[in-house]
């Protein structure tokens, strides 16, 4: 059983995670346009919880507030300067993050 805390970790993430998922579609349908910005800042809460929820060391952590940091930088130079470059390392800051989550939930990483 998790900890009280821990579960409510949960119940923002996953709030956050249907957030990203139905930000485009209710903006398609209430505004007539999406908005790739509003759902990359959706997506950059979700991982500012993911870090809040997953890592307890200051190293782990750190470095995932500087990805947070990156993707947000990148989400916002992509937006106001779309080319295909600045698209990909929005999208390679964003895989690496993913994927270093992934590794570190299920090694079961505890420092």
């Amino acid at each position: 059983m998790y900890p009280r805390a821990k579960k409510a970790n949960f119940t923002y993430l996953l709030i956050g995670l249907l957030t990203v998922l139905l930000i485009n579609p209710v903006m398609q349908d209430v505004f007539g346009y999406s908005s790739r910005l509003l759902t990359s800042l959706a997506f950059s809460s979700v991982m500012i919880i993911g870090v809040w929820s997953l890592h307890k060391s200051r190293r782990l952590f750190r470095f995932g507030l500087l990805l947070i940091s990156l993707s947000l930088g990148a989400s916002v130079l992509s937006t106001l300067f779309p080319s295909g470059p600045m698209q990909t390392l929005h999208l390679l800051v964003v895989a690496l993050f993913c994927g270093t989550s992934f590794v570190l939930h299920f090694c079961g990483h505890h420092e």
